[in-house]
């Protein structure tokens, strides 16, 4: 059992000339543009409100949740209800960023015709990691490059409202990128892309495996956090947490009066 004891909560505190929502037609006139578009991935209510409140545009409920978060060894095992149960924990924390969430293997069978915005994904899926053979740079021949054009060009026109592309060479994805009326968001795909996303917990080094060639990292969060905890541990150790300061104490008692 436990308890918080303390109220309220901090307001909430944004950069200037952002949109107070965003939109896929927001995020379609960044395009038309040449504006970059500014995507992660996010998991519960914390960094789902800290990224909200750095500008990012685009979060991300993705299944790589099924590794960096609940420990699985690939994508493949995240069910509906845990991507449900996080996707609840990151609305919470959002009130301008868009809201995205990926549809767990073999879940994904409802299309554009009910109305709801789909993201597409080409290139490197993890869900296809068995049949690719591993995590490889996919699309480095002529063909297999034409071949994801192809596709990408037939997700616009099914409807899709923007295309992740992930593990393509740049060149690739800077052909699609002009090829297509709707954003493309890039993972190991080079520069080109209309935006970029990361997994959070790469971006913070949180995620206990070797970086990516895509890899970014902005800070040691794993250290800064192992290392507090250890600090913990030393003072709870040593009886100097808490202190009398970091204590409650009760009302001074009443004097007690004294026969005449």
């Amino acid at each position: 059992m436990s308890a918080t004891f303390q109220g309220g909560t901090e307001p909430r505190r944004f950069p200037a000339a952002l949109p107070a929502k965003v939109t896929i037609p927001y995020l379609q006139a960044k395009k038309h543009k040449g504006e970059r578009i500014s995507a992660l991935t996010a998991y519960d209510y914390a960094t789902a409100r800290l990224a909200d409140e750095a500008g990012i545009e685009i979060l991300l409920v993705g299944d790589s949740l099924a590794q960096v978060v609940l420990g699985y060894d690939s994508t493949l095992p995240v069910t509906v209800d845990e991507m449900l149960h996080h996707s609840r924990a990151v609305r919470r924390g959002l009130q301008r960023a868009l809201l995205v969430v990926d549809m767990p293997f073999g879940s994904y069978h409802a299309s554009v015709d009910s109305e709801i915005s789909v993201v597409a994904h080409l290139g490197l899926t993890p869900q296809s990691v068995n049949r690719m053979g591993g995590y490889r740079v996919q699309a480095r021949t002529v063909e297999a490059g034409q071949q994801l054009l192809d596709d990408a060009l037939a997700l616009e026109g099914a409807g899709a409202a923007m295309v992740v592309l992930e593990g393509i060479p740049r060149e690739l994805a800077e052909r699609v990128t002009a090829a297509l009326a709707i954003p493309t968001i890039g993972i190991g795909a080079g520069p080109g892309c209309d935006g970029q996303i990361l997994v959070f917990h790469d971006l913070v080094n949180l995620s206990f495996s070797p970086a990516a060639k895509f890899v970014r990292r902005y800070c040691d969060a794993a250290t800064m956090m192992r290392d507090a905890m250890v600090s913990y541990r030393t003072d709870v150790e040593r009886g100097t947490f808490p202190s009398d300061a970091e204590s409650y104490h009760a009302e001074a008692a009443h004097p007690v009066a004294k026969k005449a």
